[in-house]
Order: C-alpha cells, then structure tokens, then sequence
C-alpha cells in the first residue's frame, strides 16, 4: 500500500520534526542492536554465515554511519529535511530490520501523545544526540565480538554446522532409495560389491566443484597419498579423469581411512565444515555432492559391519556407545562429590547433569572431547566450579572441600592442582560450559527431582 510521506510543513514545528526523525533512528537502531545481540549469543554454541558476509572495516567506521544515515537524517540539526522518509537498508546489511517510514497517521500520534515532550530537555537536540552515539556505541561493541566469534570459532562447532546446518537440509531417504534400489538389481550382496560401491560413489564425488578451494598438491603429496581408486572396482567402460590422483590428494586432507584394512573411509567432520562456512557462498553444488557421498557412505559401512561384524566399532553410533561408557567413567568421579549437594537438590542431579552434558546437542561436541581426552580431570574440574557458581553445593562447602572429594578418584594429580583448577574455573564465570549450565540448571533441578529420571 503506497504510504504519503509527511513533509515539514505538516508537522506543528520543525524542531519536533527533526526529533521525530531521530526517534524513528533510534527505534531502528534498537532493534538493530536487539538482532545483533541475538546473533552473538547463537555463535556461543552454532555458527551462522550472515556474521562472515557483514562488511566489518566499513561498518566500524563511525563516519560511515553518520554519514549514510545519521548526519543525513537531520541529526546535526543541519540542512533542510522536507520529507520525513528514513530507509536505512538501502546498504546490505544481513539483518532484517523494517524501514520507518513516518505517515500522517503516525505523525498524529506522535504530536498527541509526545509531542509536549519535545519540548522538555530529555528528549532536545543534545539528549537524542546522546543517545544515538550510545546506541552506535552498542552496536559497534557488538560487531567487534560477532567478528571475533565469526572468524574464530571452536573448531568441534564446525562438526555441529555439517551435522546441523547442512545435511539437516536434505533429505536423506532420496540417497538411500537409490541405494535400496541397487542392492535390490544386485541380489545377494557381498563385501566386494560393497567395496566396489564405496569406490564409485568415492570417484562420483571426486568429479564435482566441492574441492575447487583447496590448494593444487604437490607431486610428493600426491605420491604420499593414500587414498586411490582401484578400476577393477568401476562400472565397465568408466573412463578416470587424468586428474583423478590430484583430486584423490585434495580431498586427502578431508578423509582418512578408519582401519588398518582401509575397509571404512571417514570424514573428518570439523575440517569438512569449517571448509564449508568459508566457501558457503559459491560451493552449493559440491555441498551437496558431499551430503551424497556421506549419506552413502554411512549406509554402505552399516552393510560392512553386517557382513563383518568387527567393523562396528568404526560406525558412527559407536561414538554413543562410547558416551556411555563416558558417562558411567566420569559419573563414578563426579558423584564424589554427591555428600556436598545442597538440600533443594535431589541425588540423582549430578548423573542427569553428566547425561545432559554428553548427549545434548549444544555440548556433547566439546563433552565428549575433552572427558575423553588428556583435558578430562580438568574438565571435571570445571564442571564442580561451574555447578558450585550455580549453587548446587552447599553454601557451607567451599573449593577445598570439593576437591578433596575429587582426589577419591583422581588419585593421579595433587591435591593443590585440582584446587587450583576448580578456583580458576570458579573465577572464570565465562565459556560455553559455563553459559549452558546457568540456562538450563532450573530445567535439570526439576528432572533430577523425578524419581524416574534416572532411568527416561
């Protein structure tokens, strides 16, 4: 519907109308910051690719904003403004803020019901100037630290956006019908013509853009190379591209095979998406021929580890299984710590905690990797320092108390060591442990609290 701008002269003064103007960029420039504010929390525990394509050295640069819409929009109180039309997405910017434009309906409204406001000092020239440099203030703040947390993110974040991001978008059962279908027109199965699918769905995804980014190999990477395509394992007639070992070389930096037997080709998926979100933009094609390769390849090694049920370790669901024995490991560690918790929390919370930890989408990334590496007893540490700021404990029950309880089972380290972990992760009250804990810690009391939750 066409809105009639209202001009200068059909607002009762052109002071309030030059304040108006600066209120409309104040409520835009509030919800900028709002959406800005919104997209730096998400990239504590996901990536998004709208923070890699913003224009961080125009955007920090205060002049550009004065110039593209503060200034310009009567701000300095200077120039002569005849309509009352501020559109500030004409520069891209990738968040989606609605442009105000001011109608005579709404400039009515602004006259009836703060038009005598205007008048007073809290809302004059110098009040309002104020308060937009406060605002761009905030809203540079908050594109410094999106910029740091978009170029620099944790490396297991990358995994989650390839499991989340991207093959969350496709349909996984148009691969696996094809593949259905294949076993069907071959009848009886058998590990060779396993073998021999892995490798044609292997030179199938060598022949798309997927890997145009990375770097022409050497000709000692490619001899090193350990990945190859044997032909005997080809459809007859099938001619390799003479490229095909330089293309087996690039992808080398992305795959490794899992077993001694090369039976199991793995991705690695943290290099794969961190790959992906620096080539979002113009790799759509590859993207999904490696969604392909990998749905693919999961259902040919399922049909592997049938035939040859020693390969089951190298599934995917061998890494849950692997959780549980996470769980039970570190349980048995943390719930030395069980005498010490406060008497609103139920028995059952340090488990359901742990559980929660490993198996939930936003932390088992960076749970799983750090209790099952060199990191796990500092970890755990930083477990106890984060539920003792959460008040789990008793009031009563300081640091020393819990590491000594620590030192039951974590016989391997001084006692002065666990100490000092669990007073520096105290201090901390920062990272994605800390944060996750302190949104869901109401959520996790309530299910501790049911007798049954141990066991759903």
């Amino acid at each position: 519907m066409m809105m009639t701008k209202v001009t200068s002269g059909d607002i009762f003064s052109y002071a309030l109308y030059r304040r108006l103007y600066a209120l409309s960029i104040l409520a835009y420039m509030r919800e900028l910051n709002e959406k800005l504010s919104d997209l730096c929390k998400k990239l504590d525990t996901s990536l998004d690719v709208n923070a890699l394509v913003i224009q961080y050295d125009k955007y920090f640069n205060r002049e550009y904003w004065y110039k593209s819409w503060l200034l310009n929009c009567g701000v300095n109180l200077a120039g002569d403004i005849t309509t009352l039309d501020i559109n500030m997405t004409t520069e891209y910017f990738p968040i989606d803020i609605k442009e105000y434009v001011f109608t005579q309906d709404m400039a009515d409204t602004f006259k009836s019901s703060m038009g005598h406001l205007c008048d007073e000092d809290r809302l004059n020239e110098r009040s309002l100037q104020y308060a937009l440099n406060k605002g761009l203030k905030t809203m540079l703040s908050l594109l410094s630290d999106i910029r740091k947390k978009a170029q620099t993110p944790p490396s297991y974040l990358f995994k989650k956006f390839w499991e989340e991001e991207i093959i969350g978008m496709v349909d996984k059962n148009d691969y696996i019908k094809t593949y259905t279908k294949w076993k069907e027109d071959h009848g009886d199965i058998n590990f060779q013509n396993l073998q021999d699918k892995q490798t044609q769905i292997l030179v199938k995804f060598l022949s798309s853009d997927f890997l145009k980014h990375r770097p022409i190999p050497t000709k000692g990477e490619i001899s090193r190379c350990k990945l190859s395509i044997k032909e005997d394992s080809l459809e007859y007639g099938y001619e390799l591209p003479n490229n095909i070992q330089e293309q087996c070389a690039r992808l080398e930096f992305f795959v490794k095979w899992k077993d001694n037997n090369q039976y199991i080709l793995g991705l690695d998926y943290e290099k794969i998406g961190k790959y992906i979100y620096e080539h979002y933009s113009d790799s759509w094609e590859g993207i999904y021929a490696l969604a392909e390769f990998d749905i693919l390849l999961d259902a040919i090694h399922e049909d592997m580890a049938s035939v040859k049920p020693q390969l089951k370790q190298y599934l995917k669901g061998y890494d849950e299984e692997q959780a549980n024995v996470l769980l039970k490991e570190c349980a048995d560690i943390l719930n030395t710590c069980q005498k010490h918790l406060a008497e609103d929390v139920n028995d059952s919370f340090l488990f359901i905690y742990l559980k929660r930890l490993l198996f939930n989408k936003e932390m088992k990334e960076e749970a799983r990797k750090k209790l099952s590496g060199q990191s796990r007893y500092t970890y755990i540490c930083e477990i106890v320092a984060v539920l003792k700021n959460a008040r789990i404990f008793k009031l009563e029950c300081d640091k020393h108390d819990l590491a000594k309880s620590l030192r039951e089972k974590i016989t391997s380290i001084q006692l002065d060591t666990i100490t000092k972990n669990i007073e520096r992760a105290y201090n901390s009250n920062e990272g994605t442990l800390y944060r996750w804990t302190m949104n869901n810690i109401e959520d996790l009391k309530k299910e501790a609290a049911n007798i049954f939750a141990g066991i759903i």
